[in-house]
């Protein structure tokens, strides 16, 4: 019994050796007939893995050597955006030189009209000498006999604000006394009630003062216009103080201009 089990075991050695050395024949056999085949899907599989953590590794290799570049270029654009900034900021300081200029050219220009009233001829003038340079009361204008004025001329600022007369004239320059020099008296009517006539007083600098019971009704704002169909005016009406004791009031006029600050003037002839 024992030995007929053993036979049955060396025998199944000996099949199983076979069937080993037959497979192990049959590789060699195909391994030597398809090599080339079985070497280009091996190359393909690993190239298919491969290849793509080569040119992953390539990528991240090739950014890492853009990143200084990638810096460098965005330090550029907010240099770039800074001086663009910088730009924008120098047109609006010469923009807004440029409306500065073109505002003192308007004042200029309303400085020198040239066309007195009623088509009356007049004549521009620059003032040499103001209120701020004795006297006090009057100016020095760079015009006189050669420019055809006559003593007694109307002299205004503007269009139609009447500021004086020439009084004194030379060959080339003339004095002007200015209606609101201390102690000179002008009559006037408000623009808000012409059948109102005044006295204005000189109250030096461009200003005047007059008086009125206050019962007659007078309005910041008004204008004093001086009689006649001139249309000129002397200034507007500003602070307005009540004096209950004597049931008056004391009126204060300002010129539209700073005197002290006018470099022209307008003379209307005749």
């Amino acid at each position: 019994m024992t030995t007929k089990m053993s036979y049955r075991l060396d025998n199944l050695k000996k099949r199983k050796s076979t069937k080993t050395v037959l497979i192990l024949l049959l590789v060699v056999v195909v391994f030597y007939f398809f090599s080339e085949s079985i070497l280009r899907i091996g190359y393909s599989v690993v190239s298919a893995i491969a290849v793509p953590l080569w040119r992953s590794e390539s990528n991240i290799r090739q950014d890492i050597f853009a990143l200084p570049a990638l810096i460098r270029s965005k330090k550029l654009l907010v240099d770039e955006n800074d001086s663009l900034r910088q730009s924008l900021a120098d047109i609006n300081v010469e923009l807004q030189s440029y409306k500065n200029l073109q505002k003192e050219n308007d004042n200029l220009m309303a400085e020198l009209g040239n066309v007195g009233e009623h088509g009356k001829e007049s004549v521009s003038a620059p003032i040499l000498s103001g209120p701020n340079i004795p006297p006090y009361d009057g100016l020095i204008i760079d015009a006189g006999l050669k420019n055809g004025l006559s003593l007694g001329d109307k002299v205004l600022y503007g269009e139609n604000e009447l500021i004086g007369e020439v009084s004194q004239l030379y060959n080339q320059t003339a004095k002007v006394t200015l209606y609101s020099g201390f102690g000179i008296s002008t009559d006037a009517i408000l623009s808000g009630a012409k059948d109102v006539h005044v006295v204005a007083e000189g109250f030096g600098s461009g200003d005047y003062y007059f008086e009125l019971p206050s019962s007659i009704l007078v309005n910041e704002g008004e204008f004093l216009l001086i009689p006649g169909g001139g249309s000129y005016i002397l200034g507007k009406v500003g602070n307005i103080q009540l004096d209950i004791t004597t049931a008056s009031q004391k009126v204060l006029v300002t010129s539209s201009f700073n005197i002290r600050s006018a470099r022209f003037v307008r003379v209307t002839k005749g």
